[in-house]
Protein backbone atom coordinates (compact mmCIF):
# COMPACT_ATOMS: atom_id res chain seq x y z
CA UNK A 1 0.00 0.00 0.00
CA UNK A 2 1.42 3.29 -0.76
CA UNK A 3 2.28 6.09 1.74
CA UNK A 4 -0.56 9.29 1.75
CA UNK A 5 1.19 11.99 3.20
CA UNK A 6 4.05 11.55 0.98
CA UNK A 7 2.19 10.71 -2.49
CA UNK A 8 -0.27 13.92 -1.55
CA UNK A 9 2.73 16.41 -0.46
CA UNK A 10 2.38 18.40 -3.50
CA UNK A 11 4.50 18.74 -6.33
CA UNK A 12 6.95 15.37 -6.00
CA UNK A 13 7.49 14.87 -9.68
CA UNK A 14 10.54 14.42 -10.91
CA UNK A 15 10.93 15.03 -14.38
CA UNK A 16 13.09 14.96 -17.78
CA UNK A 17 12.32 15.74 -21.47
CA UNK A 18 10.54 12.99 -23.92
CA UNK A 19 12.85 14.06 -27.02
CA UNK A 20 12.08 13.05 -30.71
CA UNK A 21 9.42 10.91 -29.37
CA UNK A 22 7.92 9.39 -32.87
CA UNK A 23 4.57 9.66 -34.38
CA UNK A 24 2.29 6.68 -33.77
CA UNK A 25 -1.13 5.54 -35.04
CA UNK A 26 -4.27 4.24 -33.38
CA UNK A 27 -6.90 3.74 -36.24
CA UNK A 28 -7.72 7.82 -37.21
CA UNK A 29 -5.72 9.40 -34.27
CA UNK A 30 -1.53 9.55 -33.88
CA UNK A 31 0.22 10.84 -30.97
CA UNK A 32 3.40 13.47 -30.61
CA UNK A 33 5.17 15.81 -28.37
CA UNK A 34 3.98 19.15 -28.16
CA UNK A 35 5.06 22.12 -29.65
CA UNK A 36 5.45 25.99 -29.23
CA UNK A 37 3.06 26.09 -32.79
CA UNK A 38 0.59 23.79 -30.53
CA UNK A 39 0.01 26.68 -27.81
CA UNK A 40 -3.19 28.34 -29.03
CA UNK A 41 -4.85 24.83 -29.44
CA UNK A 42 -4.00 23.57 -26.33
CA UNK A 43 -5.00 26.88 -24.12
CA UNK A 44 -8.07 26.13 -25.75
CA UNK A 45 -8.85 22.55 -25.01
CA UNK A 46 -6.99 23.18 -21.31
CA UNK A 47 -9.43 26.35 -20.54
CA UNK A 48 -12.66 23.78 -21.77
CA UNK A 49 -11.23 20.69 -19.47
CA UNK A 50 -9.99 22.60 -16.22
CA UNK A 51 -12.77 25.92 -16.37
CA UNK A 52 -10.86 27.42 -13.11
CA UNK A 53 -9.86 31.06 -13.19
CA UNK A 54 -6.51 30.75 -14.94
CA UNK A 55 -6.06 33.23 -17.69
CA UNK A 56 -4.91 32.26 -21.09
CA UNK A 57 -1.41 33.59 -19.59
CA UNK A 58 -1.00 31.05 -16.63
CA UNK A 59 -2.10 28.39 -18.91
CA UNK A 60 0.63 29.10 -21.38
CA UNK A 61 3.15 28.69 -18.44
CA UNK A 62 1.21 25.54 -17.58
CA UNK A 63 2.90 24.33 -20.48
CA UNK A 64 5.65 26.59 -21.46
CA UNK A 65 7.52 26.08 -17.54
CA UNK A 66 6.01 23.33 -15.57
CA UNK A 67 7.80 22.93 -12.36
CA UNK A 68 7.51 19.37 -12.95
CA UNK A 69 8.92 18.80 -16.74
CA UNK A 70 8.64 20.41 -20.13
CA UNK A 71 6.54 20.99 -23.02
CA UNK A 72 7.86 18.27 -24.92
CA UNK A 73 6.41 16.24 -22.09
CA UNK A 74 2.88 16.77 -23.08
CA UNK A 75 1.39 13.99 -25.83
CA UNK A 76 -1.17 15.40 -28.03
CA UNK A 77 -4.03 13.43 -29.93
CA UNK A 78 -4.06 14.32 -33.59
CA UNK A 79 -7.21 13.75 -35.66
CA UNK A 80 -6.79 14.67 -39.09
CA UNK A 81 -3.95 17.33 -38.16
CA UNK A 82 -6.33 19.40 -35.77
CA UNK A 83 -5.21 18.90 -31.91
CA UNK A 84 -8.33 17.01 -30.23
CA UNK A 85 -6.63 16.33 -26.80
CA UNK A 86 -3.27 16.76 -23.96
CA UNK A 87 -1.89 14.95 -21.40
CA UNK A 88 1.43 15.35 -19.80
CA UNK A 89 3.33 11.66 -18.76
CA UNK A 90 6.32 13.03 -16.45
CA UNK A 91 9.08 11.09 -15.73
CA UNK A 92 8.98 10.82 -12.03
CA UNK A 93 10.78 8.62 -9.36
CA UNK A 94 9.57 7.68 -6.33
CA UNK A 95 10.86 5.46 -2.77
CA UNK A 96 8.97 2.26 -2.43
CA UNK A 97 10.57 -0.20 0.51
CA UNK A 98 13.45 2.07 0.49
CA UNK A 99 14.42 2.00 -3.13
CA UNK A 100 14.05 4.43 -5.56
CA UNK A 101 12.24 3.22 -8.45
CA UNK A 102 10.59 5.18 -11.48
CA UNK A 103 7.34 6.63 -11.79
CA UNK A 104 5.20 7.73 -14.69
CA UNK A 105 3.17 10.32 -13.95
CA UNK A 106 0.54 11.50 -15.45
CA UNK A 107 -2.10 15.12 -15.22
CA UNK A 108 -3.49 17.56 -17.32
CA UNK A 109 -5.60 15.36 -19.60
CA UNK A 110 -7.93 16.55 -21.32
CA UNK A 111 -9.75 16.53 -24.52
CA UNK A 112 -11.36 19.19 -27.07
CA UNK A 113 -15.31 19.47 -26.64
CA UNK A 114 -16.56 18.63 -29.99
CA UNK A 115 -15.06 14.81 -29.61
CA UNK A 116 -15.86 14.37 -26.39
CA UNK A 117 -17.84 10.67 -25.90
CA UNK A 118 -15.70 8.87 -28.63
CA UNK A 119 -12.74 7.47 -26.38
CA UNK A 120 -10.04 10.02 -27.75
CA UNK A 121 -9.36 10.30 -23.65
CA UNK A 122 -8.95 6.31 -23.13
CA UNK A 123 -7.21 5.98 -26.57
CA UNK A 124 -4.22 8.64 -25.15
CA UNK A 125 -4.12 6.71 -22.07
CA UNK A 126 -3.23 3.74 -23.70
CA UNK A 127 -0.61 5.57 -25.25
CA UNK A 128 0.75 7.09 -22.42
CA UNK A 129 0.62 3.95 -21.13
CA UNK A 130 2.65 2.07 -23.56
CA UNK A 131 5.40 4.72 -23.41
CA UNK A 132 5.45 4.49 -19.34
CA UNK A 133 5.71 0.85 -19.89
CA UNK A 134 8.22 1.11 -22.61
CA UNK A 135 10.61 3.10 -20.60
CA UNK A 136 10.15 0.05 -17.23
CA UNK A 137 8.43 2.65 -15.30
CA UNK A 138 7.06 0.70 -12.52
CA UNK A 139 3.52 2.11 -11.92
CA UNK A 140 1.82 5.31 -13.24
CA UNK A 141 0.33 7.69 -11.09
CA UNK A 142 -2.60 10.81 -11.58
CA UNK A 143 -4.91 12.84 -9.45
CA UNK A 144 -8.36 12.08 -10.77
CA UNK A 145 -11.24 14.29 -11.42
CA UNK A 146 -13.07 11.59 -10.98
CA UNK A 147 -12.15 8.22 -9.69
CA UNK A 148 -14.02 6.25 -11.44
CA UNK A 149 -13.58 7.11 -15.05
CA UNK A 150 -9.59 5.98 -14.60
CA UNK A 151 -10.89 2.62 -12.99
CA UNK A 152 -11.86 0.80 -16.03
CA UNK A 153 -8.06 1.40 -17.47
CA UNK A 154 -6.60 -0.27 -14.56
CA UNK A 155 -6.29 2.46 -12.01
CA UNK A 156 -7.17 1.97 -8.16
CA UNK A 157 -6.78 4.11 -5.08
CA UNK A 158 -3.76 4.75 -2.79
CA UNK A 159 -4.01 5.10 1.10
CA UNK A 160 -6.64 7.53 1.68
CA UNK A 161 -5.44 10.55 4.38
CA UNK A 162 -7.39 12.83 6.51
CA UNK A 163 -7.20 16.53 6.46
CA UNK A 164 -7.47 18.13 10.20
CA UNK A 165 -8.87 21.00 11.28
CA UNK A 166 -7.55 21.41 14.84
CA UNK A 167 -7.02 24.43 17.42
CA UNK A 168 -3.60 25.07 17.85
CA UNK A 169 -4.25 25.10 21.51
CA UNK A 170 -5.10 21.58 21.50
CA UNK A 171 -1.32 20.76 20.75
CA UNK A 172 -0.02 19.96 24.68
CA UNK A 173 2.48 22.97 25.70
CA UNK A 174 4.71 20.35 26.44
CA UNK A 175 5.65 19.73 23.15
CA UNK A 176 7.82 22.81 22.73
CA UNK A 177 9.62 22.60 25.40
CA UNK A 178 13.30 23.52 24.42
CA UNK A 179 15.82 20.53 24.07
CA UNK A 180 19.30 21.09 25.19
CA UNK A 181 20.78 19.68 22.15
CA UNK A 182 17.91 20.71 19.46
CA UNK A 183 17.52 24.26 18.58
CA UNK A 184 14.01 25.38 16.69
CA UNK A 185 15.08 28.14 14.71
CA UNK A 186 14.40 30.15 11.12
CA UNK A 187 15.19 29.09 8.14
CA UNK A 188 17.81 30.78 6.09
CA UNK A 189 19.40 30.72 3.02
CA UNK A 190 22.48 28.33 3.89
CA UNK A 191 19.25 25.68 5.65
CA UNK A 192 18.15 24.68 1.59
CA UNK A 193 20.34 21.67 0.97
CA UNK A 194 19.48 20.73 4.28
CA UNK A 195 16.32 20.58 4.42
CA UNK A 196 16.78 18.78 0.60
CA UNK A 197 18.92 16.25 2.18
CA UNK A 198 16.66 15.50 4.96
CA UNK A 199 13.46 15.37 2.38
CA UNK A 200 15.20 12.64 0.70
CA UNK A 201 16.89 10.67 3.44
CA UNK A 202 12.99 10.76 5.28
CA UNK A 203 11.67 9.41 1.97
CA UNK A 204 14.27 6.43 1.83
CA UNK A 205 12.20 5.46 4.88
CA UNK A 206 8.78 5.51 3.61
CA UNK A 207 6.82 4.39 1.17
CA UNK A 208 5.45 6.47 -1.80
CA UNK A 209 7.13 9.54 -1.20
CA UNK A 210 8.07 10.94 -4.69
CA UNK A 211 11.24 13.17 -5.72
CA UNK A 212 11.02 16.91 -5.98
CA UNK A 213 12.16 18.61 -9.13
CA UNK A 214 14.75 21.51 -8.50
CA UNK A 215 12.00 23.88 -10.15
CA UNK A 216 9.73 22.68 -7.61
CA UNK A 217 11.60 23.44 -4.67
CA UNK A 218 12.46 26.84 -6.07
CA UNK A 219 8.73 27.85 -6.47
CA UNK A 220 8.46 26.69 -2.60
CA UNK A 221 11.27 28.27 -1.52
CA UNK A 222 10.30 31.85 -3.30
CA UNK A 223 6.82 31.77 -2.06
CA UNK A 224 6.77 34.90 -0.11
CA UNK A 225 3.64 33.63 1.92
CA UNK A 226 5.14 30.46 3.26
CA UNK A 227 7.16 30.12 6.42
CA UNK A 228 9.87 27.83 6.98
CA UNK A 229 10.97 26.50 10.41
CA UNK A 230 14.28 24.05 11.27
CA UNK A 231 14.94 21.82 13.75
CA UNK A 232 18.66 21.79 14.28
CA UNK A 233 21.26 19.00 16.42
CA UNK A 234 25.16 19.21 16.13
CA UNK A 235 24.59 21.62 13.41
CA UNK A 236 22.63 19.63 11.26
CA UNK A 237 18.71 19.91 10.19
CA UNK A 238 17.01 16.98 11.72
CA UNK A 239 13.41 17.85 10.96
CA UNK A 240 11.55 21.28 9.63
CA UNK A 241 7.68 22.74 9.15
CA UNK A 242 6.58 25.02 6.57
CA UNK A 243 3.43 26.58 6.77
CA UNK A 244 1.40 29.84 5.58
CA UNK A 245 -1.06 32.09 7.27
CA UNK A 246 -3.81 33.56 5.98
CA UNK A 247 -7.75 35.68 6.66
CA UNK A 248 -10.74 36.39 5.22
CA UNK A 249 -10.23 39.89 6.16
CA UNK A 250 -8.47 41.98 7.81
CA UNK A 251 -8.77 42.11 11.76
CA UNK A 252 -10.75 38.31 11.23
CA UNK A 253 -9.72 34.99 12.45
CA UNK A 254 -6.21 33.86 11.22
CA UNK A 255 -5.65 30.24 9.97
CA UNK A 256 -2.47 28.51 9.57
CA UNK A 257 -2.13 26.07 7.32
CA UNK A 258 0.64 23.61 7.26
CA UNK A 259 1.77 21.94 4.65
CA UNK A 260 4.53 19.67 5.22
CA UNK A 261 6.35 18.20 8.76
CA UNK A 262 9.17 16.15 7.64
CA UNK A 263 11.43 15.03 10.59
CA UNK A 264 13.82 12.09 10.97
CA UNK A 265 13.11 11.24 14.99
CA UNK A 266 9.98 12.06 17.02
CA UNK A 267 11.84 13.82 19.12
CA UNK A 268 11.84 16.70 16.03
CA UNK A 269 8.82 15.86 15.37
CA UNK A 270 6.91 16.43 18.09
CA UNK A 271 9.35 20.07 18.94
CA UNK A 272 7.71 21.12 15.39
CA UNK A 273 4.48 20.57 16.33
CA UNK A 274 5.19 21.99 19.53
CA UNK A 275 6.02 25.58 17.70
CA UNK A 276 2.96 24.78 15.86
CA UNK A 277 0.83 24.88 18.89
CA UNK A 278 3.19 28.07 20.33
CA UNK A 279 0.60 29.87 17.52
CA UNK A 280 -2.26 29.59 19.30
CA UNK A 281 -2.56 33.58 20.23
CA UNK A 282 -2.38 34.36 16.54
CA UNK A 283 -3.83 31.49 15.07
CA UNK A 284 -7.58 29.92 15.91
CA UNK A 285 -7.28 27.39 13.86
CA UNK A 286 -4.95 24.87 12.04
CA UNK A 287 -4.98 22.67 8.73
CA UNK A 288 -2.56 19.77 8.28
CA UNK A 289 -2.90 16.43 6.40
CA UNK A 290 -1.91 13.40 7.82
CA UNK A 291 -2.00 9.52 6.61
CA UNK A 292 -5.26 7.77 7.20
CA UNK A 293 -3.07 5.48 10.36
CA UNK A 294 -1.32 8.48 12.06
CA UNK A 295 -2.14 8.40 15.27
CA UNK A 296 -2.03 12.10 16.09
CA UNK A 297 -5.55 13.22 16.95
CA UNK A 298 -5.22 10.70 20.58
CA UNK A 299 -2.47 13.13 21.46
CA UNK A 300 -4.71 16.13 21.24
CA UNK A 301 -6.45 17.61 24.03
CA UNK A 302 -9.88 19.46 22.57
CA UNK A 303 -8.69 19.81 18.28
CA UNK A 304 -12.35 21.28 18.03
CA UNK A 305 -12.14 23.67 20.40
CA UNK A 306 -12.08 26.26 17.38
CA UNK A 307 -15.75 25.33 16.05
CA UNK A 308 -19.02 23.92 17.32
CA UNK A 309 -20.59 20.99 16.29
CA UNK A 310 -23.90 19.60 15.40
CA UNK A 311 -26.31 17.40 17.03
CA UNK A 312 -25.36 14.91 14.25
CA UNK A 313 -22.06 15.48 15.13
CA UNK A 314 -20.82 17.38 18.00
CA UNK A 315 -17.09 17.05 17.57
CA UNK A 316 -15.65 17.45 14.16
CA UNK A 317 -12.24 18.30 13.61
CA UNK A 318 -11.24 17.14 10.01
CA UNK A 319 -12.39 15.42 6.40
CA UNK A 320 -11.03 11.98 5.17
CA UNK A 321 -10.49 12.33 1.61
CA UNK A 322 -8.81 9.55 -1.51
CA UNK A 323 -5.51 10.57 -2.68
CA UNK A 324 -4.34 9.73 -6.13
CA UNK A 325 -4.97 6.44 -8.10
CA UNK A 326 -1.68 4.24 -9.56
CA UNK A 327 -1.44 1.52 -11.87
CA UNK A 328 0.86 -1.01 -12.57
CA UNK A 329 1.80 -1.82 -15.84
CA UNK A 330 3.70 -5.11 -15.10
CA UNK A 331 3.50 -6.94 -12.19
CA UNK A 332 7.01 -8.19 -12.37
CA UNK A 333 8.40 -5.05 -12.93
CA UNK A 334 6.52 -3.30 -9.93
CA UNK A 335 7.61 -5.94 -7.79
CA UNK A 336 11.39 -5.97 -8.70
CA UNK A 337 12.12 -2.16 -8.55
CA UNK A 338 10.49 -1.83 -4.64
CA UNK A 339 12.45 -3.29 -1.63
CA UNK A 340 11.42 -5.21 0.80
CA UNK A 341 12.05 -5.12 4.88
CA UNK A 342 12.66 -9.30 5.44
CA UNK A 343 13.82 -12.27 3.00
CA UNK A 344 11.40 -15.01 2.15
CA UNK A 345 9.50 -16.47 -0.73
CA UNK A 346 5.83 -15.92 -1.55
CA UNK A 347 3.32 -17.18 -4.54
CA UNK A 348 1.48 -14.40 -6.04
CA UNK A 349 -1.79 -15.49 -7.42
CA UNK A 350 -3.12 -12.29 -9.90
CA UNK A 351 -6.81 -12.53 -11.20
CA UNK A 352 -6.85 -13.57 -14.83
CA UNK A 353 -2.65 -14.21 -14.86
CA UNK A 354 -0.78 -17.15 -13.99
CA UNK A 355 0.77 -17.48 -10.72
CA UNK A 356 4.26 -15.82 -9.57
CA UNK A 357 6.98 -16.71 -7.14
CA UNK A 358 8.33 -14.07 -5.43
CA UNK A 359 11.54 -14.75 -4.22
CA UNK A 360 13.64 -11.90 -1.55
CA UNK A 361 17.01 -12.15 -1.07
CA UNK A 362 19.31 -8.97 0.55
CA UNK A 363 16.01 -6.81 0.48
CA UNK A 364 15.58 -7.24 -3.47
CA UNK A 365 12.44 -9.25 -4.97
CA UNK A 366 13.64 -11.85 -7.76
CA UNK A 367 10.22 -12.83 -9.67
CA UNK A 368 9.62 -16.18 -11.87
CA UNK A 369 6.70 -18.29 -13.14
CA UNK A 370 5.41 -20.73 -11.02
Amino acid sequence: MLGLPELTAEGQFRACTISRLPTRRSSSLSFRAARLSDLERLVTIHASAFPDPRGSSERRTNFTHNVRGKLSDLIVAQADDEIVAHAFLFRSAGFFGGLEARVGSIASLGVAPEVRGRGIGNALMSELHRLSAARTDALTLLYPFRAAFYAPLGYGPVTSFRRLAISPGSIPREWSKADKKTVIRAMDAKDRAGIEALYEAVGRTKTGRMQRTSALWDRMFLDERRAWFVAVRDQKIVGYTVWSTSQIEEHARTSLVVHEITANDDLSKRLLFGLIGAQRDQASSVFLEVDARDPIDFALLDPDAHVFGTLALEHPFGEVATGPVVRIHDPKTAIEARGFTQDGVAILKIERSAPIEIRVEAGRAHVRPT
